[in-house]
């Protein structure tokens, strides 16, 4: 693999098949901020994945699928980290972690307008609120036992 310059400071390695015939490419992009982005295409240029470092140290690592879905992980410099699911038609989960794994709060919503979110703490208590596209909403405090 050789990988070529545009001429811009990037960098682009393309992929062959034992044929060869071209499987996709991956591109690095890093700019003057520190920030580096890695962008990995199939061989019709469909972006499959895309990974950004930047300088502060925050991680997000983007996974692109059918229809507009798509599943991104955030992980910050201080081990804690996010995952959002975006499943292409309008339904967007978020939920964050600390650095041990353990989760701290999430977030919803519809293509509709709903949407939610909750938050645990670490006393076991937990409370979430969610409003709904027909104007009702919910909330709820959980005690801890």
């Amino acid at each position: 693999m050789v990988a070529t310059p545009d001429g811009t400071g990037n960098f682009t390695t393309a992929n062959y098949d034992a044929h060869g015939a071209l499987t996709g490419y991956v591109t690095l992009k890093p700019d003057s901020s520190g920030t580096v982005a890695l962008a990995v295409y199939d061989a019709f240029g469909i972006e499959q994945r895309n990974d950004t470092l930047d300088a502060s140290g925050v991680l997000t690592a983007s996974m692109f699928g059918q229809e507009g879905a798509k599943v991104q992980t955030t992980h910050h410099a201080d081990g804690s980290y996010s995952i959002s699911t975006d499943d292409g038609k309008g339904y967007v989960t978020t939920a964050n972690y600390d650095s041990q794994g353990v989760k701290l709060s999430d977030a919803w919503s519809r293509g509709d307008g709903s949407s939610g979110s909750d938050t645990f703490n670490a006393d076991g208590t937990a409370s979430g609120h969610a409003s709904y596209a027909d104007g009702t909403s919910s909330s709820y405090v959980k005690n801890a036992q």
